[in-house]
């Protein structure tokens, strides 16, 4: 699919799109069409900047919220701390 060339996304604009993404960071096909004509930008302007913004946000996690225990593997150190001493 090709992007047809438009308006950019005014300060304003992307105000709002942040509001949006908390809410919903995950936009259906219509949603985003109603979004892009709304801003008078193309679908992929809004698709692109919604892919790009989860990327961020995925990111900027906490350390802890991006670990989970029960993935962690030891590390050889720990296991030879663990059987040898």
């Amino acid at each position: 699919m090709t992007c047809v060339l438009k308006n950019k996304l005014t300060h304003e604009n992307k105000e709002y799109l942040e509001k949006y993404f908390e809410i919903n960071p995950n936009p259906s096909e219509q949603q985003k069409a109603k979004l892009a004509l709304t801003f008078d930008v193309s679908i992929c302007k809004i698709k692109n900047w919604f892919q790009n913004k989860r990327a961020k946000s995925r990111h900027n996690l906490p350390y802890d919220e991006c670990v989970y225990e029960e993935k962690v593997y030891p590390t050889c150190n720990s296991l030879y701390m663990r059987y040898y001493f």
